[in-house]
């Protein structure tokens, strides 16, 4: 699990401080350059959760509250709160079968058989967190999944990227996560 303090003031974009003892801060949990998250901060007797872009140069998260202890709006931070990384029920991604081309707008696991013919999907346009295929019928050799991702491009890193990736090898799977600009390989 990520905290982090943060001596920032006012109720806008804060800068991260250090991790709490015991606790990671968000680059050693795992969280990437202008990734987006979900967060949560406590200060005092106020509290705010929310979405976020983290930025690993100056360690900064943006805020867009989803709900607080100030009517929903971002709390006034005194300087001394704590952030820390939360999952709220529409983070938790369901595991689907899908056997058709389709848009799948929800991430998540997705058990993909292409036994009657090659398919499509396209992910959303969002890029927020992270989708993984499994062929689940051992036929992706014969008959290709290709995933679209949907005005973002998908590679392995920011300059290794194409607008589709086909995966045309039988019996395995892969991952993707946003990851800023782009959808990341896994």
């Amino acid at each position: 699990m990520a905290l982090m303090t943060t001596a920032t003031t006012g109720a806008g974009t804060l800068t991260l401080g250090a991790n709490v003892s015991g606790f990671l801060s968000f680059a050693n949990a795992g969280v990437v350059n202008q990734e987006p998250l979900t967060y949560c901060i406590r200060d005092g007797a106020n509290s705010e959760w929310g979405r976020g872009t983290y930025t690993a140069s100056g360690t900064t998260l943006t805020r867009s509250p989803l709900g607080s202890t100030s009517g929903g709006s971002a709390i006034n931070l005194s300087g001394n709160a704590q952030v820390g990384l939360v999952d709220l029920a529409e983070d938790l991604f369901p595991c689907v079968l899908v056997s058709s081309s389709q848009t799948i707008s929800i991430p998540g696991t997705y058990l993909v058989d292409t036994s009657g013919g090659a398919i499509t999907l396209t992910v959303s346009s969002t890029l927020f967190g992270a989708y993984t295929f499994i062929d689940a019928a051992a036929t992706w050799a014969t008959n290709n999944l290709t995933v679209n991702g949907n005005g973002h491009n998908i590679g392995n890193k920011a300059t290794n990227v194409a607008a589709t990736f086909v995966a045309d090898v039988s019996d395995c799977q892969f991952s993707m996560r946003a990851a800023g600009t782009y959808w990341r390989l896994f």
